[in-house]
Order: structure tokens, then C-alpha cells, then sequence
């Protein structure tokens, strides 16, 4: 009974973040570009900037799963983790890859990508966290990454690096601060 709870929870999760995802892209435009906003939501059109359209989403169904079954897994926090990474990775691959193929990108395969992303995330964090052996330390060192890929989106929101990844490619600014300056 509980693994069957857990895979619609699962399920519930995929279209959670692809739901929330993809309105989160017009969060910031819809709150009039507020500054307190843009740690949560894409403040540009950088690769980077669309990256917290997958995490945070993920982040926040898979607090609430958590509570709901979660805590049944002793290897939840690492699935989640591991799925979360391996999104992210795979967004970054799919999109340099084919518009590196291509020369510019498409809407319909930078929609593509980013479900292959929650796709990714969601699967590998299905198969890792369903592993019922108890692995000390895996719980503190997936909280840790949860936690450092929470800080760099709002870090690098307000302060990013000057390389591509973080550059808005219409304005050519990096971050929400770029645009008051």
C-alpha cells in the first residue's frame, strides 16, 4: 500500500513541477519585478534563470512529500538530491548541446528540454530513494546539496558570475541587479 501511495505522490510530484515550473517563469514579470522576488523566480532569459524553474518547484513538492511519505524511505533526501542534480544536468546538456547543433534556440525544444529535466529528476529520485538500506550520512549530505543548490540560485540571482550560462542572451545583463544599474 505504501509503495502504491508513493508512486501517485510521485506522479502528483512530475506535474507539480511542471505545472509550477512553468508559471514561475512569469512570476517575476508578474510581481512588477520586485527584487524580493527574483531569488524565487527567473529574473531573466539566462540558462541559468530557467534552472529554478525545475529546482524550486522540486525542492518544495518534495518537502511536502516528504511529510506524507517520504519519511518511510530512509533514503528520500538522497533521491531527491541526486534527481534535483541530475535535472539540472540534464537541462544544461540538452540545451548546449542542440543549440550548439543548431546555432540559436527553439521555444518548442527549450520546452522539450525542460521536461526531459523534470523527467530525469523525477525518475532517478523514484529509482534512488525507493532503496530501503540505511546508508549513514546520506540524509546530512543531501540536505547539504539541497541546500547549497537553494543558496547558488538566490546568490547567483543577485550576484552572478560574468559567463554565459548566467547571461541574459536579449540584454546581455547578468542578474536582477544589472537592470538598475
Amino acid at each position: 500500500m505504501l509503495r502504491r501511495t508513493a508512486v501517485i505522490y510521485e506522479v502528483c510530484g512530475f506535474l507539480f513541477v511542471v505545472a509550477v515550473g512553468t508559471l514561475l517563469h512569469f512570476v517575476y514579470q508578474w510581481s512588477g519585478n520586485s527584487v524580493i522576488v527574483a531569488a524565487a523566480a527567473p529574473v531573466n532569459e539566462s540558462t541559468w534563470e530557467h534552472l529554478k524553474m525545475l529546482y524550486l518547484p522540486f525542492l518544495v513538492y518534495a518537502v511536502f512529500e516528504y511529510y506524507r511519505v517520504g519519511k518511510n524511505y530512509p533514503r528520500y533526501w538522497f533521491g531527491k538530491a541526486a534527481g534535483a542534480s541530475a535535472g539540472i544536468g540534464t537541462i544544461l546538456i540538452l540545451f548546449y548541446t542542440y543549440t550548439g547543433i543548431l546555432g540559436t534556440n527553439y521555444l518548442i525544444l527549450d520546452i522539450l528540454t525542460f521536461l526531459a529535466g523534470v523527467i530525469v529528476a523525477c525518475r532517478l529520485s523514484w529509482n534512488l530513494f525507493r532503496d530501503e538500506r540505511e546508508h549513514e550520512g546520506y540524509v546530512t549530505l543531501s540536505l547539504v546539496v539541497l541546500l547549497a543548490w537553494l543558496l547558488a540560485f538566490i546568490v547567483f540571482t543577485y550576484v552572478p558570475p560574468k559567463i554565459q550560462l548566467f547571461q541574459d542572451p536579449i540584454t546581455g545583463s547578468f542578474g536582477v541587479l544589472d537592470r538598475y544599474r
